[in-house]
């Protein structure tokens, strides 16, 4: 029978509890059932919120589907104007809350995200005012204007990989490492770190010289986990990339006594597939050496594979755009056509030109 990995207790139908190695919050397909028991994974529960409150964005830009749930909604301040909006799936902002400008004429201006809050707002004002009862509320609503409006200023997404965000990634490695048949002996040292009762750290930032790879002229987002051991070394050590962005190093053990193995996992973020892995870092002791003293290194590589992400998700919503303006013209071209007639090409020119 399978063990946890933190307790070792006898895994069972009664505690047993599937483990997202990658969370579910980022996206994450890869589980396993048999590497940690339902009550030890409750404790795992505030350095995984941590981690995927810091990479939500990502998963929002992206539009990124979960096996459960949806990406949560963020909310953001323009650096000049301090407008706070909500960014939805895609990155599409909408306003926190509704405007309502009473005009010096007795006019009042509202401005609503959508017709449920229009709705809402004006039933709100219908009760506090007594002079407006009268007012025919659906009506409004079928003549209020719609339209759509693009941020002119820009806003920031802090980030802050710290602590707390490592320990989930060193977890995420040693879940992997236990998924593949580890031995627990050479993670235990570990635990404590993890858990947040050691301050001793294993996880380093590290940019290997690649970026996002490129396929059939088109860049994959990918989650990417690799674990090797090297018995000439005497060492076990994994590598994490997530949204190929965030990418860690992380030194799993460095009195090894096993035999050679490494194993590799890709997983095609947008597509939503396994893909095959082409990864393999063949480090050696000295190489890691290297990695921890040059961290500030790895972290000017980190702003920019962000500043290529930031890339990549505007090419993205970019091309999302024009996907749906062509579709908003298909559909008006539709407009009041029956069944089975064709269009004129006058029609056709006005729907495209205008």
């Amino acid at each position: 029978m399978p063990t946890c990995y933190v307790c070792d207790c006898e895994i069972t139908e009664n505690n047993t509890y599937e483990e997202h190695i990658i969370l579910n919050a980022l996206g994450g397909k890869l589980v396993s059932p048999s590497i940690i028991c339902a009550t030890c994974a409750k404790n795992f529960d505030s350095i995984d919120t941590s981690l995927s409150n810091q990479l939500n964005f990502a998963g929002l830009f992206l539009d990124i589907k979960r096996d459960r749930g949806k990406n949560p909604n963020i909310k953001v301040k323009q650096d000049i104007t301090g407008k706070e909006f909500l960014l939805k799936a895609g990155g599409k902002p909408f306003t926190v809350r509704p405007i309502i400008d009473n005009q010096q004429d007795g006019r009042i201006f509202i401005k609503a995200k959508d017709e449920n809050e229009m709705r809402t707002v004006l039933n709100g004002l219908k009760r506090k005012n007594p002079w407006i009862q009268d007012i025919d509320i659906e009506g409004i609503i079928n003549k209020a204007n719609r339209g759509q409006e693009y941020l002119d200023q820009p806003f920031t997404i802090n980030i802050q990989l710290d602590n707390t965000t490592f320990r989930a990634i060193c977890k995420m490695i040693t879940s992997f490492y236990m998924q593949n048949g580890g031995n627990r002996q050479n993670i235990l040292h570990l635990l404590p770190y993890i858990l947040g009762e050691s301050q001793v750290n294993s996880v380093f930032h590290y940019y290997p010289d690649r970026t996002l790879t490129s396929t059939n002229d088109s860049f994959q987002i990918l989650h990417q986990l690799f674990i090797q051991g090297n018995s000439t070394e005497k060492i076990i050590y994994g590598y994490v990339e997530l949204f190929s962005t965030f990418k860690f190093l992380v030194i799993i053990s460095d009195d090894y006594n096993g035999n050679d193995f490494y194993k590799a996992y890709s997983f095609d973020v947008i597509n939503r597939v396994q893909i095959e892995p082409d990864i393999n870092l063949n480090l050696c002791k000295d190489s890691i050496l290297e990695i921890k003293e040059s961290q500030q290194e790895n972290i000017n590589k980190f702003q920019e594979a962000l500043n290529e992400f930031k890339f990549f998700i505007y090419q993205k919503q970019s091309e999302q755009h024009i996907s749906d303006i062509v579709q908003e013209s298909i559909d008006d071209l539709f407009t009041d056509i029956q069944e089975s007639a064709i269009p004129s090409q006058d029609r056709v020119r006005e729907d495209f030109t205008t």
